[in-house]
């Protein structure tokens, strides 16, 4: 079996994840791919398809629904405690810091609910850094049970790497590259492979050994995260039932726009005319035993609800998938919809994340060389409530009257997110007070600028005043 070799599981789940990452996409990608989504109707000729093609219109419902649970995730930045401000600044060794790298990691479990985060160690920087993996570049993996424990005991990676062409040193081009990753025995080994010019696997350099404080790793420090923590087992991702439902609105547009393409215009239907053209309008003259009507469209034979029925069912898994629970039911099928619950809501990846990357970052750690356990904690806060028109005005009237002390009403406002991230009531007073003492310093600043101003314009004055007495003299003087 070569060194490229999918699994089963691969090559089951591969085609989801790319019908989940082209429906993210967007409309380029997936006309791109023409009857995979949308199927060529009965009789179409190629021509015809081409047109029915271009008339559908792909809205990307799924890419903004992600992008908004993405921000809802990351509109706090995650909690973090015992880890190096060093290594959250660079935490690739590619300029990425923490926050940029885990929303990455982050939009990968929501759209398919799986990537990979190698924990390596740079020579030439001598400290560890992490690097991340997409679902698709996880090609083979093996799980055993070790000393009771339930380990991966190989996994192959593969990618790309830049390379001077051997026919044109000024010409770089892509060769695939396999890492294999594996335990031998106890002892966790690299070793690189590629193909040589007759086509056949290769070790690329030696095989590597890597040590954590002097010792070998009895585990492989590759992490699979998905919705349920780190685990090699795939479940399918919140986004694979949202973009079939933008795929399903998808050919429904193309329908409708179809329909209208062909019955939009009135069209002339002649009797006893015969195969004469005619004009159309006041010129036409029918004769008496002839004549015609208009076909025309009467109704929109229900593709129209149909759209707004998917849209419905959209809005409620959108919902269910940042909220947990579908606060928009519109109908007794996007009901259903909302409380299946067959996928990670965003509350779940939060609190998955949090634990998958305090346990990566503490292994980090311990390769530093540093025995402490790091602590993440993302946000699992999503629904922001603000602050109502006219409740900060009673909430005042209510201190200035004596019935609110300024504790209380520090912790209304908190609990509308008026202030910032870890903002005690300390804080807040002695930024009060820090803000008043400016003021009384601006204030004194600008009376005695004033005062200043005042003096001058005196001096200017009593200088005009001299100089006109002055020419006064000197013509009488002259006279």
């Amino acid at each position: 079996m070569p060194i490229n070799t999918k699994c089963d599981e691969y090559n089951k789940w591969s085609f989801i994840w790319k019908k989940t990452r082209d429906g993210i996409e967007g409309q380029e990608v997936v006309k791109k791919n023409r009857e995979t989504y949308l199927p060529m109707l009965n009789g179409q000729t190629p021509e015809s398809y081409n047109a029915y093609l271009k008339r559908a219109m792909y809205v990307n419902f799924s890419s903004r629904t992600m992008s908004a649970s993405l921000g809802q995730l990351f509109r706090k930045n995650p909690i973090i405690k015992d880890v190096d401000d060093d290594i959250l600044d660079n935490i690739n060794l590619a300029g990425s810091s923490f926050n940029y790298f885990f929303k990455n990691i982050a939009k990968e479990i929501m759209a398919v609910n799986r990537v990979g985060i190698l924990l390596d160690y740079s020579v030439d920087q001598l400290r560890p850094y992490l690097t991340s993996y997409q679902s698709e570049s996880i090609i083979n993996w093996r799980v055993e049970i070790i000393e009771g424990i339930e380990k991966l005991s190989m996994v192959i990676l593969e990618g790309e790497k830049n390379v001077i062409d051997t026919k044109d040193k000024y010409k770089i081009k892509q060769v695939n590259v396999w890492k294999e990753l594996f335990l031998d025995g106890n002892v966790y080994k690299v070793q690189n492979w590629i193909k040589n010019d007759k086509d056949e696997f290769v070790f690329d350099g030696d095989e590597i050994i890597p040590l954590i404080n002097g010792k070998v790793f009895n585990y492989i420090p590759f992490y699979i995260l998905t919705s349920n923590g780190i685990t090699h087992k795939i479940t399918k991702s919140s986004m694979v039932d949202f973009v079939n439902l933008n795929y399903g609105h998808y050919v429904n547009t193309a329908d409708y726009e179809n329909m209208l393409h062909w019955t939009g215009a009135k069209t002339v239907i002649t009797r006893g005319w015969g195969d004469k053209a005619f004009p159309i309008g006041g010129a036409a003259d029918f004769p008496i035993e002839g004549g015609a009507v208009f076909l025309e469209a009467s109704s929109d034979s229900g593709l129209k609800e149909e759209l707004r029925h998917k849209e419905e069912q959209m809005a409620a898994l959108g919902s269910q998938i940042i909220s947990g629970k579908g606060r928009y039911v519109a109908s007794a099928e996007t009901s259903r919809i909302s409380s299946e619950g067959e996928y990670a809501t965003l509350s779940d990846i939060s609190k998955s994340l949090s634990d998958s990357a305090s346990l990566i970052m503490s292994d980090l750690n311990a390769w530093s060389g540093k025995n402490q356990m790091a602590e993440i904690e993302f946000n699992t806060d999503f629904e922001v409530e603000k602050i109502p028109q006219g409740k900060l005005i009673e909430l005042m009237g209510a201190v200035q009257s004596g019935f609110m002390s300024m504790e209380t009403f520090y912790y209304q406002l908190k609990s509308y997110e008026v202030y910032p991230v870890n903002w005690s009531y300390d804080d807040e007073i002695k930024a009060i007070e820090e803000s008043m003492q400016k003021q009384v310093v601006n204030r004194e600043e600008t009376i005695n600028n004033s005062d200043q101003k005042i003096e001058k314009q005196d001096e200017i004055k009593k200088n005009d005043i001299f100089m006109f007495n002055n020419n006064l003299m000197n013509q009488r003087i002259e006279k």
